[in-house]
């Protein structure tokens, strides 16, 4: 999950980035917006989440704990990748650079509202046994015990795997596009946005 989200190409350095971000608060990878599953003390699955009212904060406060993490050199070359195709060069200030670009480089939501998976993963040892479906439904949970509103997640087109997954959780395509920001994700492919609706704390319907 690491490598995928910063693609890195990595595994040790990504890890290590998210390690230091889940012992923070109020970023993408922190305690506070993680579900961890476990068998045995050992983790085997993570689920992180936010409601979208949080994103733009959570992703600022994403970027600085993994640039220090990455060291000076990795920092630049990830920096050279996703701000100076901008015109925004690496000596630009992190928060102020994602501020003239309109909005920070890993969001790009249908909605305003609501909450958002902005990562799932499960150990290879440990996959076709529940576990995500069960991380999706505490997730779940958790978002409804607030207020009816929905759930929703971003997913690459060609990822049939996950499409299917959520899908068969009741989330239904509401937006196709084309990622703004291609350094980020490492592949121009097209995005969709998939949406569950939730109830809300004892069984209130979910907003339309």
């Amino acid at each position: 999950m690491a490598a995928a989200a910063f693609g890195l190409g990595d595994t040790r350095c990504a890890l290590r980035a998210v390690e230091r971000m889940y012992l923070l608060r109020g970023n993408l990878f922190a305690w506070d917006a993680c579900d961890v599953a476990e068998i045995d003390g050992r983790v085997v699955g993570v689920l992180a989440s936010c409601r979208i009212g949080e994103m733009r904060g959570r992703n600022l406060a994403t970027i600085v704990p993994l640039l220090r993490s990455l060291g000076p050199l990795r920092s630049l070359a990830l920096l050279r990748r996703g701000l100076i195709p901008t015109g925004l060069g690496p000596r630009s200030m992190v928060p102020r650079a994602l501020r003239r670009r309109g909005e920070p480089p890993m969001v790009n939501l249908a909605a305003s509202s609501g909450h958002y998976v902005n990562a799932l993963a499960v150990a290879d040892k440990y996959r076709r046994l529940g576990i995500a479906r069960r991380l999706v439904g505490r997730a779940h949970a958790a978002a409804s015990a607030e207020a009816p509103g929905s759930m929703v997640v971003n997913v690459f087109e060609f990822n049939a795997a996950a499409r299917d997954f959520y899908r068969g959780l009741g989330y239904r395509e509401v937006r196709r596009f084309e990622p703004k920001n291609p350094e980020f994700t490492g592949t121009s492919a097209a995005i969709l946005t998939l949406q569950a609706d939730l109830p809300g704390p004892k069984g209130r319907p979910a907003l339309s």
